[in-house]
């Protein structure tokens, strides 16, 4: 198991109004990480990016109120969840579908 941090986007009003993003830390556990296949890309967005993890991660509910466009940090770089799923040979996990963030 790998530590990750993860983020959720918080948008707040600069001085003359405009939208600035920052992104806020939420909680940090242990997951398993695992990469994507190309048949998995495809048949997930009918594209494929040059990055793209599988993160298992055990049910609680910090990983249950995970949502799409969260990050994740593991191991210095950033990924993006793009997908959510049950994981249908452990009930006691979630998979989060993740590409990687360019800086």
């Amino acid at each position: 198991m790998i530590k990750a941090d993860f983020y959720k986007s918080t948008i707040t009003k600069g001085d003359y109004q405009e939208d600035i993003l920052s992104w806020a830390h939420q909680f940090s556990t242990g997951v398993k990480t695992k990469t994507v296949t190309f048949k998995d890309k495809l048949a997930a967005q009918q594209s494929v990016s040059d990055v793209s993890l599988l993160v298992y991660c055990r049910k609680n509910p910090n990983t249950m109120a995970i949502q799409s466009n969260w990050q994740v940090e593991l191991a210095g770089d950033r990924y993006e969840v793009n997908g959510i799923d049950a994981n249908p040979s452990n009930r006691a996990e979630i998979i989060l579908y993740c590409e990687r963030v360019t800086p």
